[in-house]
């Protein structure tokens, strides 16, 4: 069960019943499969590649391999009969992996808030993300360039000062969205500064943006950068 055999009305549904009905024993799928889904007999999950999602270039990777790895958990075992999940990972001891291999949600909260701190990431700071957008990929990374160079003359970065931590522009980790370019930056730091630097931006790109084919957008706390 994935985006290619669900793309009908109903395909999801007929997929659910038929395993639901013991018509298939082995049930294969994406993340769609991993929460939600309440069926007795299933005794034994298997997830591959466990770590993908580990690598992600996104602050809360960590938190979301915990999170999968704990939903996808809890679809054996439901019934009368034990459950077992396998988990192959090519990052075993990572501190996310062994916390839900342990379902020890206390510890993976320890560890995460120890290294958010170290970084600076939120919930110990405030985040802001700017998306450039548009047909032609120049276009779109000439457009982050004077992002970037209005955020150089409000933060004083030229000059050494480092309030707000910014980086980029680069193609963002889904670089092309429903043919369009996508560059972003992201800005993280103290929650009032973060905010001066966005509100003054926002006013001067009012003024300077001066493409027609590309446009950009500004996300204030982001659940996710890519």
């Amino acid at each position: 069960m994935d985006a290619d055999t669900t793309t009908r009305k109903g395909s999801h549904e007929v997929i659910l019943q038929t395993f639901k009905g013991g018509e298939a024993d082995i049930l294969i799928g994406t993340q769609m499969v991993a929460k939600g889904l309440d069926f007795q007999g299933v005794t034994l999950v298997g997830v591959v590649a466990a770590d993908l999602a580990l690598h992600m270039p996104d602050f809360r990777a960590a938190e979301r391999t915990f999170q999968i790895l704990t939903q996808v958990a809890g679809r054996s075992g439901r019934g009368q009969h034990p459950g077992e999940v396998v988990v192959q990972t090519y990052c075993p001891g990572h501190y996310a992996v062994r916390a839900a291999a342990d379902h020890d949600y206390a510890a993976f909260f320890r560890r995460e808030m120890e290294v958010r701190q170290e970084l600076n990431y939120p919930p110990f700071s405030r985040m802001a993300r700017f998306i450039v957008s548009g047909p032609g990929e120049e276009e779109v990374e000439s457009g982050s360039r004077v992002i970037r160079e209005v955020f150089n003359e409000l933060s004083g970065i030229s000059s050494g000062e480092k309030l707000v931590n910014i980086i980029g522009p680069a193609p963002a980790p889904m670089s092309r969205v429903r043919g369009k370019y996508r560059y972003h930056l992201v800005l993280w730091g103290r929650g009032l500064d973060v905010h001066r630097l966005v509100h003054s931006a926002v006013a001067l790109l009012e003024t300077r943006w001066r493409s027609k084919k590309t446009n950009w957008t500004v996300d204030i706390d982001p659940q996710s950068i890519m």
